[in-house]
Formats: C-alpha cells, sequence, structure tokens
C-alpha cells in the first residue's frame, strides 16, 4: 500500500517538473524584444492590406464610399490590435509573480484533484495486500446489506429487494436472516421455482441438512412449475440420497445430468452419485450395457484405452500457474472429422506442475455405460489448461489435440501449444 503510494508521489514530482518548466519566468529584455517584433509584423500587414485597398480603387474595382467604409475598418482593427499586444508597464513588473503564483498553485492542487479523482474513479483496493482486500470485501459486503435492510425496513413492498436480501445473506451463510428475509417476499416466492428452491435450501441448512416438512415442500412445489429446473432437482435428488430412496435420486438426478456439460466436475460427482444409486438399486452397468456399444450405436471394438504424453509448449509456460488446472479428455469423431458427440468418452484431470504427464484413457472413466473408447470408430485426445478450473473452455485457457486416431492407439504427443481465443 505505502509503496504504492510512494511510487505515484515520485511519478507526480516528475511529470510536475516537466508541466512546470515552461512556465518559468523569461527575462524582460526578451519579453519585450519579442512583443515588438509581434507588432511590426502586425503593422507590416496592415500595410500591405492598405495598398491594395489603394490599388483596388484606383483601378475602379472600389466605389469612392466601398473605399472610404473599407478604410475605416481597417483603421478600427489596427488600434483594436495595437491594444491587445500592448505590454503595460504595470504587466512587465508583475509578470514574474503571476508566473511564480501559477507554478505554486499547480505544484499544490494538481496532486490534490488527482487524488480526489482517483478516490472517486480509480480502484485503491487495487494496492491492498490480498488479506487486506478480502477484510475490505467483506467489510463492503456487510455495508451494502446493512443500507439494503434499511431501505427495505423503511419500504417493505418491495419483493425484489427482499429476494436480493434474502439471497445474500444465504451467500454469507446467515441460514437465520435468510429465512426470515424469504418470508417478506410475499406471493412472488410461490411463482418462482428458483426463489423456492433458495428458500428451501436455507431452511435446511437451518436444520442441519434435514429436508422433512417444509424444505421438502417447497422443492415440491419449485418442480411443479418447472419440473426441469436444475437446482430444483438438484436439492430434490440430495435429500432422496440422504434418506436413501435410490429411484428418487436417479430420476431427480439423470436429468439434471443431462443438462450440465459432460467435462465438468458437477457432472461428474453427479455421474459418481448416481452410480452409487444405481448399484443400491440393483441396476449393474452390465445390466444397463449388456452389448457394449459407443457412439452412434457401434458395437465393441475390443480396445477400450488410448495413451500418450501431454506436455506444455515452452513459449507458453509464463501464462500458467502449478495449480492451474489440466484436463485430457478423448471424444468420437464422426465420417466428417467433426466431434461425434460433446460427450467426451473418458476424461482425466491433473495439474499444470503435473506436465510433463503420461496419460492413459479407458473404458474405466467413461462418462456412461453407453458411450465408452471401445464404442467409437475413430476418436481424438483433446487437453486443455483451465485457469479457473471449469471444464468449459473459455478464452485464455491453453489447449491442444491429437490427430484423428483408433481406439488402442498408444504413444501420442499431445502438445498444448495454442491459446484459446
Amino acid at each position: 500500500m505505502n509503496a504504492f503510494y510512494f511510487a505515484a508521489a515520485v511519478l507526480a514530482a516528475i511529470a510536475l517538473t516537466m508541466l512546470l518548466r515552461p512556465l518559468r519566468a523569461k527575462p524582460l529584455a526578451s519579453r519585450t524584444n519579442g512583443h515588438n517584433a509581434l507588432l511590426e509584423t502586425n503593422n507590416a500587414i496592415y500595410r500591405t492590406q492598405l495598398a491594395e485597398l489603394k490599388r483596388d480603387h484606383e483601378i475602379g474595382q472600389l466605389s469612392d464610399a466601398d473605399y472610404a467604409q473599407a478604410f475605416d475598418e481597417l483603421q478600427r482593427r489596427l488600434l483594436d490590435d495595437a491594444q491587445a499586444t500592448a505590454l503595460p508597464d504595470a504587466a512587465q513588473t508583475t509578470s514574474t509573480d503571476h508566473t511564480r503564483r501559477t507554478r505554486i498553485a499547480l505544484a499544490f492542487f494538481l496532486p490534490l484533484s488527482a487524488l480526489g479523482i482517483y478516490s472517486q474513479i480509480g480502484n485503491p483496493v487495487a494496492a491492498l495486500s490480498a488479506a487486506e482486500q478480502t477484510q475490505h470485501a467483506e467489510q463492503s459486503m456487510d455495508m451494502m446489506i446493512a443500507k439494503l435492510r434499511a431501505k427495505l425496513d423503511a419500504n417493505p413492498d418491495n419483493p425484489e429487494g427482499w429476494a436480493m436480501l434474502a439471497q445474500s445473506y444465504g451467500a454469507l451463510g446467515r441460514w437465520d436472516d435468510a429465512a426470515q428475509a424469504f418470508t417478506h417476499i410475499g406471493p412472488k416466492l410461490t411463482q418462482d421455482p428458483r426463489l423456492l428452491a433458495a428458500f428451501a435450501e436455507v431452511l435446511a441448512r437451518q436444520a442441519h441438512g434435514n429436508f422433512e416438512g417444509k424444505p421438502r415442500t417447497l422443492i415440491a412445489l419449485a418442480l411443479k412449475l418447472d419440473p426441469r429446473h436444475p437446482y430444483a432437482l438438484m436439492l430434490a435428488g440430495s435429500d432422496a440420497f440422504q434418506d436413501r430412496r435410490w429411484s428418487d435420486v436417479i430420476a431427480n438426478w439423470e436429468p439434471l445430468l443431462a443438462q450440465l456439460d459432460p467435462a465438468s466436475e458437477d457432472a461428474q460427482s453427479l455421474e459418481q452419485g448416481l452410480a452409487k444409486a444405481r448399484e443400491m438399486s440393483g441396476i449393474k452397468a452390465d445390466k444397463v450395457d449388456k452389448a457394449p456399444v459407443g457412439a452412434g450405436g457401434t458395437p465393441s471394438n475390443g480396445n477400450t484405452s488410448v495413451s500418450g504424453r501431454v506436455e506444455l509448449a515452452a513459449g507458453l509456460k509464463d501464462k500458467t500457474l502449478p495449480d492451474d488446472t489440466v484436463f485430457i479428455f478423448a471424444r468420437a469423431v464422426g465420417d466428417d472429422n467433426a466431434p461425434a458427440s460433446r460427450m467426451p468418452l473418458a476424461v482425466r484431470r491433473a495439474q499444470v506442475k503435473d506436465l510433463p504427464l503420461n496419460f492413459v484413457l479407458d473404458d474405466s472413466m467413461a462418462m456412461t455405460p453407453q458411450s465408452k473408447i471401445s464404442g467409437a470408430k475413430q476418436l481424438r485426445i483433446e487437453a486443455r489448461i483451465s485457469r479457473s478450473g471449469n471444464a468449459i473452455a473459455a478464452a485464455g485457457d491453453i489447449a491442444g489435440q491429437s490427430k484423428t486416431i483408433k481406439p488402442g492407439a498408444s504413444k501420442l504427443n499431445i502438445s498444448l501449444d495454442h491459446v484459446v481465443p
């Protein structure tokens, strides 16, 4: 923080030095000579204009009346310019003082003005340490919530405001305050599946994870409004999982899984939960997939894995951090060399610090029993470094891929060599 302001002060001093240098007072003789030269130039111009005026009158281009009017106008302009360019004695004696006052005023008020403008439109928080920024963010959040609560107490007929307050309390883990705020929303609450699901989670959190009673009723109402609402499906499946109602877990989480990116952490966690629910329900993978098929419904070819090595291009190492997430996944490729499906056939997760990394992808890493490496005619191995840890590609990620290969291929070399635009 102090280093930032010290550097800012040094830069301000340099800028002021460069700015004030042209304002140093010139010697009086120099200014007088310059003033006389200006007067002489003006006089020469007017003499030329007067000669042209007389010539035009003599050759008949100007009438006597026009000549007299133009001559008077020229004289008036000459007198005006003479007065404007005059350098009175008082100005000569006070010019140096005026310049000095200007320099002092700039030296004081320019930095003060810059500091005031920066405090209004700049980002002083950026100069704080990480711990200080976290503390500042928490204090700012508390202040904003307090202001919002004060406004709502003064004007309680504001369902949108109460919904915002309830969710803000929930984000901070203030479950009691959040529950109370939800009760002020009014009829709008029962019309919005997102708010119903959020209220259900708050009440369940208050009850230490127990969905019995009102939380379960709210979730059911949310799903009645929108049977595919992701938040409500997630909570309904969690409720069923706690009660070991495995068929209800499958009924809620399978449609939720279909809405997620297959390579995302959420999808992988959900698939693990579904696998547990299927196992406990007696739905074994071999029963679901008695005749192994792959992308496009093709029979298994017997080759169940691919292997190789992933490396980061030397020129891109400075764009990553050791803990950045690395995704390695296999995708089925259609006959036109385009992905047959967005659903990866297998996924592995690592970190930049693990690179270069020897990898194996096989059928045991399949996202679903119906989509496996062994069931693909041809596929491609893709790798990507994600700064955010999100499985969905984003600008700034670093990526690379193999050529189109057959299941069973080995000794592949994949270079993470380009930045996603």
